[in-house]
């Protein structure tokens, strides 16, 4: 008879981090989600610590950081007695019951996907981290397997990872990418059924579903990219408040705690929120770069040995020079720049087709495209027909009135156009430090790298759906409501 084993430890944490985010938000949708891109962070400082208290400390320093995150929120945020209400308590046993129900499930019936060799050396990267042997992996194997996922699954049960945790992560996503039509429309309803739409798609597209289980940070990607994308949103139309700033780093600092390519990833956001935010708040500008420099010099330079970049040095040198670099480009905004430049999106489109230009010189495209076209047409990557739907939906939209200012729609188009563009450019990198003179960047099957990080870019679907719908309000200005998903303060102005 099998035992049905629950792991208090990380569902104490993540109950604490969802109480965090409801005080912070007092929206339960972008609490949840908050929770689950806190805990990336919490798990991997825990882990750090661990290699000095030992590894017996994990979950203890797992549990004492996510209660100092719950008090700080509650001491510094204004709205901390909403966590005490009863509708949100509520919500906080709810969300501890679906932690834990998620665990149950998988464990009674044996619910898990590693499917690659990255999924099983998360897994060994885990139970080292756990046991206290961890041997550093080496050159781009270590940067490619990140950390913080296999520092999550070491919070597991003694001698196994944390069971149903990726479904916590699915879940979030789905619901992060409906937040941001909550964001952009200020309508419950209209969130509900577009999230009602991509929900089926999402369950039925073996692409998509198989992520549920999928031992890798694919949905994690997705869940963070939704999270940005809806406070990018906020930032072109009404500015962002301190709980949202707050929202963006604690985004940002995941990222930073994941893999070392995620980095050129999410460029395209912290080129945007610098952008933005240069000329009014050039701290919190260089901030969204400092954390991930901080988070990523934090596990690179402790657990990965022959960094494959700029010698031994390197896992210094390249934070550094993108710490440098972001505020070289915070000086030349304020010193150069102007607010018209701010609310255009020529800079991000400019930036995407100059880094467009450098992959089809430095990669096998042809081959590439081809492989893509085979994996996404022709049923080699699991996608069925929902590609052809999503070029379906986008052409179709086209036809429909413009219901969103247009300024906002071209940043946001903007930011898709440029992490596309910047991880292609990553393959690149990939394939350089491993010999290969003219690299590609996709090749034939699932388990092809960009075929699976597809799912990262899922949340930019909502854009034409709510055209095609025709469920935008007043141009996009539709201001939100404070009795909605997501209490607001007064915003912090741009630009």
């Amino acid at each position: 008879m099998t035992v049905v084993s629950i792991n208090f430890e990380v569902t104490a944490a993540l109950v604490m981090l969802f109480a965090a985010g409801l005080a912070m938000s007092s929206g339960p949708i972008i609490a949840y989600a908050h929770a689950l891109v806190a805990f990336v962070s919490v798990s991997s400082v825990a882990v750090l610590l661990s290699l000095i208290l030992g590894p017996d400390a994990i979950g203890h320093v797992a549990l004492i950081l996510s209660s100092l995150l719950l008090v700080l929120s509650l001491v510094l945020h204004h709205s901390r007695g909403i966590v005490f209400r009863v509708r949100n308590l509520a919500f906080l046993g709810l969300f501890g019951l679906v932690v834990s129900v998620s665990q149950v499930v998988a464990r009674q019936f044996g619910l898990s996907s590693v499917a690659f060799t990255d999924g099983h050396t998360i897994i060994q990267m885990a139970e080292a981290f756990q046991a206290g042997s961890y041997e550093p992996l080496g050159g781009v194997k270590a940067l490619k397997r990140g950390f913080a996922l296999p520092a999550m699954q070491s919070l597991g049960l003694n001698g196994e990872y944390v069971v149903g945790l990726m479904p916590l992560f699915f879940l979030a996503a789905i619901l992060a990418t409906g937040w941001i039509v909550w964001v952009l429309t200020g309508n419950r309803k209209t969130a509900v059924a577009i999230t009602a739409i991509l929900v089926p798609i999402l369950l039925t597209t073996e692409a998509l579903a198989r992520h549920t289980f999928l031992m890798n940070t694919h949905s994690i990607a997705w869940l963070i990219t939704a999270v940005l994308l809806g406070y990018a949103a906020r930032a072109a139309k009404e500015g962002l408040s301190r709980a949202d700033s707050i929202g963006v780093l604690i985004s940002f600092t995941a990222v930073g705690f994941l893999r070392f390519d995620y980095l050129l990833l999410f460029a395209g956001f912290t080129f945007f929120f610098i952008l933005v935010n240069a000329r009014s708040r050039p701290v919190f500008a260089l901030s969204t770069v400092f954390v991930q420099v901080i988070a990523t010099l934090g596990w690179t330079s402790t657990v990965v040995i022959d960094f494959p970049f700029f010698g031994p040095l390197g896992a210094f040198i390249v934070p550094l020079v993108a710490m440098v670099g972001g505020g070289v480009l915070v000086w030349i905004i304020r010193r150069y720049g102007n607010d018209l430049m701010t609310q255009k999106a020529y800079p991000l489109f400019v930036t995407a087709g100059g880094a467009a230009v450098l992959v089809i010189v430095l990669t096998n495209t042809s081959a590439s495209l081809k492989s893509l076209g085979i994996n996404l047409f022709f049923g080699e990557g699991l996608w069925g027909f929902t590609v052809v739907f999503v070029i379906l939906v986008t052409g179709a939209s086209y036809f429909r009135p413009r219901v969103l200012d247009k300024a906002i729609a071209r940043q946001l188009a903007g930011i898709g156009a440029l992490t596309v563009v910047l991880y292609l450019f990553s393959k690149y990198g990939d394939g350089a430090t491993s010999g290969s003179s003219l690299p590609g960047f996709s090749r034939v099957g699932f388990g092809d790298s960009l075929n699976r990080t597809l799912v990262t870019w899922v949340p930019f679907l909502v854009l034409p759906l709510i055209r095609l719908l025709g469920l935008w309000g007043s141009k996009g200005t539709v201001k939100v409501s404070a009795s909605g998903l997501n209490k607001r303060e007064k915003p912090i102005p741009q630009g």
